[in-house]
């Protein structure tokens, strides 16, 4: 027999018989990502494990269904002291949905991921970028307010606080008198029935409300992008948030089932449920298509053997070498330059890039509104360049995968440029998404993916070097042929 209490909303705690508590320690004790670099781990001091379930047998809220999948296997019996689910009526739901004045129609899976969130109460909703996540926040929120409950909604940037207020205004929301943006250094209220928070300004809030921590008067707690709940600062709001009975976590992109950021994404919010993916998306003509361009720049042996030489094994040195190539920039600038409609062009470093390609395109890009985006430009700017983007044509945005990968979100945007090299999965999904959004003169959104081919055998030196952008881009490769996404491979001999 399994039993599982409550301590508060946040922990559960665990009782069984000690035989069963090792093993269900066991079950839940992940390695950490590149744990056999750890000093810790080279030292012999750590194994590399996380632990999920504690030595008092505490395990994070979220994990509830790890329990009953071990149990399952064990052949175990599990009591839960408590009511995990809400019994609440589909007809009734819908009848709220309706009544809640919805400007537009609201998609089957949009419903059913709000329908099934109010009835499980935890619950990760999985709904791949541009398939309309404001939305069903937005539904839950109304449907918590109504009850009289309070929730915390966290966003993982600044940019994201003004589009979630704006998406909910827009949705027919008074949001003057029921949301409330926190930001850092501003006077405080929590007397709404949503705050919305990015979670680096909550997640140290010292401030009392009615004699309680701030955390302690959220009847629910909401994380917009929920891979970033791998974080500590995150986890620890999810911790303090001991009254939130409900928990939603919503992503287009979850980390992979064996790795600890699962568990403590999962932990946070609770358990992922797909509810459309891009396929079904595009198949049902509520994103636009894609098409891929991966454009293979190779380079002249003297530069290849000059990268060899100086980086073989450095990866930033190998970037900054390739990023400051003239050739390949101007490359850059005759791509733009040449596609008709808005273009976003994304980079990782400011300064050993962006930097480069701004000036350039500062002085030689013809016909074109320049507009350019990083962590130092204010949060209103970003959003004066959203709306200048939606409103206009021929645009090109210059910004950072940081900035720019979650929490914009533009229709009217045709091309996007990877002019860096990446491999996250997260990072590129979130990123491909910025340009799925449908637009009334969208067809297809166009992906340019651009990667640098160094690579070169040299037999009478016993050479063999593959760099690392060649190893990114077969990491992307394998990230579209899961995501269905067919792709173009083009060749281009950058010159000297």
């Amino acid at each position: 027999m399994i039993e599982i209490f409550k301590k508060n909303e946040a922990t559960y705690l665990i009782q069984t018989n000690p035989t069963i508590e090792r093993e269900l320690k066991r079950y839940f004790s992940v390695k950490a990502a590149n744990y056999r670099f750890s000093p810790l781990f080279k030292q012999g001091l750590w194994n590399g494990d996380i632990q999920f379930m504690n030595s008092n047998n505490e395990l994070a809220a979220g994990l509830i269904e790890k329990v009953y999948e071990f149990a399952r296997m064990g052949k175990y019996t599990v009591k839960c002291n408590f009511d995990r689910f809400n019994q609440i009526d589909r007809a009734e739901f819908q009848k709220f949905v309706d009544s809640i004045g919805l400007p537009f129609p609201v998609r089957d899976y949009q419903f059913e991921a709000a329908y099934q969130a109010c009835c499980k109460k935890h619950l990760n909703i999985h709904i791949s970028t541009a398939g309309g996540k404001s939305l069903v926040i937005y539904i839950i929120c109304r449907f918590l307010e109504y009850q009289k409950l309070n929730t915390l909604l966290l966003v993982p940037n600044l940019n994201l606080i003004e589009q979630m207020y704006s998406d909910f205004a827009e949705y027919g929301w008074k949001v003057g008198d029921k949301c409330y943006r926190l930001y850092s250094g501003k006077e405080k209220f929590f007397d709404r029935a949503v705050t919305i928070s990015a979670w680096q300004t909550i997640y140290t809030d010292k401030h009392k409300v009615d004699g309680r921590s701030i955390f302690e008067n959220f009847d629910c707690l909401i994380i917009d992008e929920a891979q970033s709940a791998k974080g500590q600062s995150i986890q620890g709001v999810s911790k303090k948030c001991i009254n939130a009975q409900y928990r939603f976590g919503f992503s287009g992109t979850y980390p992979d089932p064996s790795t600890a950021d699962w568990y403590s994404v999962v932990g946070a919010t609770g358990p992922i449920q797909t509810f459309a993916t891009y396929k079904t998306l595009q198949d049902n003509k509520q994103i636009a298509q894609l098409k891929i361009f991966s454009i293979v720049l190779d380079y002249q042996k003297e530069f290849k053997q000059k990268v060899h030489k100086l980086a073989a094994s450095d990866y930033n040195k190998q970037n900054d070498l390739i990023y400051g190539h003239p050739n390949r920039n101007q490359f850059i600038l005759k791509m733009v330059q040449n596609l008709n409609e808005n273009c976003l062009v994304l980079f990782t470093k400011k300064e050993a890039h962006g930097y480069i390609i701004r000036d350039l395109f500062e002085k030689e890009l013809k016909g074109k509104m320049l507009l350019y985006i990083d962590g130092d430009v204010p949060i209103q700017d970003r959003e004066d360049v959203r709306q200048l983007l939606e409103k206009n044509n021929n645009v090109v945005l210059l910004a950072t995968y940081a900035t720019l990968s979650a929490g914009f979100s533009a229709k009217n945007l045709h091309h996007l440029i990877f002019a860096s090299s990446y491999k996250s999965h997260i990072k590129v999904l979130q990123s491909i998404g910025r340009a799925l959004r449908l637009h009334k003169d969208k067809d297809y959104a166009k992906l340019y993916d651009l990667s640098d081919n160094l690579s070169f055998i040299d037999k009478i030196n016993n050479v063999k070097f593959v760099n690392f952008s060649m190893k990114h881009l077969k990491e992307r490769y394998e990230i579209y042929q899961k995501e269905n996404f067919d792709y173009k491979i083009i060749k281009y001999k950058i010159s000297e």
